[in-house]
């Protein structure tokens, strides 16, 4: 068990700061169970088995609280658990750059088991059999981390130009593809489905 402090955003335009290299990326296709809802989900990766849940109670926060599990499969079982995946589950297609960051200063970290390490994502995905592309960016770190210095990084990375400075409400991955099914079902924009929605139509933080 992983229990984890984390911020995710999405666009549906490429910002801007995607301009620059942020590392290597890591291509790869995760496979979604169907979702019951925007604060949990299971999922195939890579041959494991991955179960996410939310642990706080939602609201304004920027961060929140997740807790997973993860069970590999053995040889016998990976080629089951990939064909179930390809025929009913959602398959999202992720193009990842990682960096790790202490928090909240903001410098880089060759050790990302640090304590104060967190991990920066900026991701391109996309649903199969979906042509829309959308931009991600998030901030993972392990539950020994306050929350107050996640968002004292984030400031720092958008001082830096490597997060922009005005951000939509926060989505977990559940939230954005309950949010595109909803887009894909009616052919046009769906309103956000997050906890912080109603509050905090978009975010700029204060310094």
């Amino acid at each position: 068990m992983l229990v984890t402090r984390e911020a995710r955003w999405f666009f549906d335009t490429r910002p801007s700061c995607w301009a620059s290299p942020h590392g290597e990326p890591e291509i790869r296709t995760d496979w979604y169970a169907p979702l019951a809802d925007g604060a949990s989900s299971v999922k195939l990766r890579s041959g494991r088995l991955e179960a996410k849940l939310r642990t706080d109670e939602g609201g304004p926060s920027l961060v929140s609280r997740w807790v997973k599990f993860s069970v590999a499969a053995d040889d016998g079982e990976r080629a089951n658990f990939r064909r179930v995946a390809e025929r009913r589950w959602i398959g999202v297609k992720k193009q990842r750059e990682l960096r790790h960051y202490d928090a909240p200063s903001g410098e880089t970290l060759d050790d990302p088991a640090a304590d104060s390490s967190v991990q920066v994502e900026w991701s391109e995905v996309r649903l199969l059999g979906d042509p829309a592309t959308a931009w991600s960016l998030s901030l993972e770190a392990p539950d020994t981390v306050d929350p107050e210095a996640l968002l004292g990084l984030l400031r720092v990375l958008q001082e830096k130009g490597l997060a922009p400075r005005e951000l939509p409400a926060p989505e977990s991955y559940p939230e954005w593809l309950r949010r595109r099914a909803v887009m894909n079902l009616a052919g046009g924009p769906a309103t956000r489905e997050s906890p912080a929605a109603p509050d905090h139509p978009s975010h700029v933080l204060p310094h």
